[in-house]
């Protein structure tokens, strides 16, 4: 059994758009710091320097999150910090969700949203941050939060993954013996059978010959065919799939 499933996209796909207010307090120096340098550098304008950081996630006046991760000093003749991290909701609303973004740290620019989890599932979109108060060895940044998002029903992993389809084994038959390929067939398709040596004597019907009559009795091949697997007539059903409905 496969352990695995994929299926066509045969709808519209069904997104969400998000927009957040939101703000970073980065404190970078002083008793509270919540960023720790673990790669110092020699060179200049501190190329090099690695800082991982646990900046907490405000809208306001209460924190809702925390954006976890690093940046380090990429530029050689300028203060441009590259950072990758997350930004995961604590609050109640979207607690155990998060977003992956990654970008540099000007004092005004963006970030792009490269992921998401939980209620952000595929997140892509941007976040417009900038600088509004630098006091004390800390930084408050202003974050406009602009992403679309494929919205799933559950946010567990194992609860994401679809069964997988139902498969049969239709048998074939060839001149080397028995060829039996896994594809999924319908159950209500006629099951071919092994052509046998017809009895001495006896008739067949040649239009449904390898199959089982209505008396489930086997039918027989003539002398002259005896080797020869004969294609299979089809149900009046049609095998076609049924029209979409993408209203839901």
């Amino acid at each position: 059994m496969a352990y695995y499933a994929i299926a066509p996209i045969l709808c519209a796909l069904v997104q969400n758009e998000l927009y957040m207010h939101l703000y970073i307090n980065q404190v970078y120096a002083g008793q509270s710091t919540n960023q720790l340098v673990v790669i110092t550098s020699s060179q200049p304008q501190g190329f090099g320097i690695t800082v991982i950081n646990d900046w907490p996630i405000t809208d306001g006046a209460n924190t809702v999150g925390r954006a976890q991760g690093l940046h380090f000093q990429s530029g050689q003749t300028s203060q441009k910090w590259y950072t990758s991290m997350n930004l995961i909701f604590e609050d109640t609303r979207f607690s155990g969700s998060s977003l992956q973004v990654m970008g540099t740290i000007p004092q005004d620019g963006e970030w792009s949203i490269i992921g998401g989890t939980g209620e952000f599932v595929a997140a892509q979109g941007i976040v417009e941050h900038n600088v509004i108060q630098e006091a004390g060895g800390a930084w408050t940044y202003e974050l406009k939060i602009h992403a679309f998002y494929t919205p799933m029903q559950s946010s567990g992993p194992s609860s994401r993954l679809p069964p997988p389809p139902a498969v049969s084994c239709e048998r074939r038959w060839n001149h080397a013996g028995l060829l039996c390929t896994a594809a999924p067939v319908r159950t209500s398709e006629v099951f071919r059978v092994a052509p046998e040596a017809p009895a001495a004597g006896k008739r067949v019907d040649a239009g449904r010959e390898g199959e089982l009559n209505k008396r489930g009795r086997r039918r027989v091949l003539p002398p002259a065919e005896g080797n020869v697997m004969h294609k299979r007539r089809r149900q009046k059903e049609s095998l076609s799939p049924p029209p979409l409905n993408c209203d839901g």
